[in-house]
């Protein structure tokens, strides 16, 4: 039970520290010609400790244990304040943000 609640208590802050967007490159009709790339950066600015992950259509992120994955056949983007985005590949590690 206690290991149990411990998965819950990490899913739960991966679910706080993750945006989950679709598409980030493309612009959004009616968003002033921003890109939701642009926001993304807009809203890590203003929130420089959270991590903004970028999913693509067709792509999950699965946690067993203490692992964090994507899966899927695409690629996904991770931003954070201060660090350059960069592109998450299926079965990339991402436990770090647990």
């Amino acid at each position: 039970v206690g290991r149990g609640i411990g998965v819950v208590r990490q899913l739960l802050v991966v679910v706080e520290a993750v945006l989950v967007v679709a598409e980030a490159e493309r612009a959004v009709p009616g968003h002033a010609g921003e890109t939701r790339e642009q926001r993304i950066l807009e809203f890590i600015e203003a929130n420089p400790r959270r991590w903004v992950v970028g999913l693509r259509e067709g792509c999950m992120l699965h946690l067993d244990g203490d692992r964090l994955e994507l899966i899927g056949p695409r690629p996904m983007r991770i931003f954070r304040k201060g660090l350059e985005p960069r592109e998450v590949h299926a079965g990339d590690d991402l436990s770090f943000l647990l």
